[in-house]
């Protein structure tokens, strides 16, 4: 695993929240912790890592969330593509095993049903959106 610039994703995907705190999470995994201001949401802190094989993942925290809405940590984000094709419980299983998480550390998982039927969805869309460029001759990005 090491840090990471995020490529260019098709659509984000919340894979769970934690119930541990993004600083220490990044300090175990030996990441920069980085911080920015979420317009309209205050400070936010988080990382962005490839788990080496080429799936990415994002874990942000909200200060305000964790302050004012009783959250304890940061929400884990990939790219719905990767969830689309290799499914839900497959990604889930990597984020946690690249991420060195255990289930007690994971506060809420994400509706995989939901999670995968619109990722699959989406991912339709997208390759009907890449065909119908490709038949007007445009080769550039999706």
């Amino acid at each position: 695993m090491y840090p990471a610039e995020v490529r260019e994703w098709h659509f984000d995907l919340v894979l769970c929240t934690l119930c541990i705190r993004a600083a220490p999470l990044a300090q175990r995994l030996h990441l920069r912790l980085d911080t920015w201001d979420e317009e309209g949401l205050g400070e936010a802190s988080g990382f962005a890592c490839d788990l080496g094989d080429g799936l990415q993942v994002i874990a942000c925290e909200l200060d305000h969330l964790v302050k004012n809405r009783g959250a304890s940590g940061p929400i884990l984000i990939v790219d719905g593509q990767t969830v689309a094709r290799a499914g839900f419980d497959a990604i889930f299983a990597r984020v946690l095993a690249g991420l060195s998480l255990t289930l007690q550390e994971v506060e809420t998982v994400s509706n995989k049903t939901d999670s995968q039927a619109m990722s699959e969805r989406l991912e339709h869309i997208w390759r009907e959106r890449c065909a119908a460029r490709a038949a007007n001759g445009d080769a550039g990005p999706a």
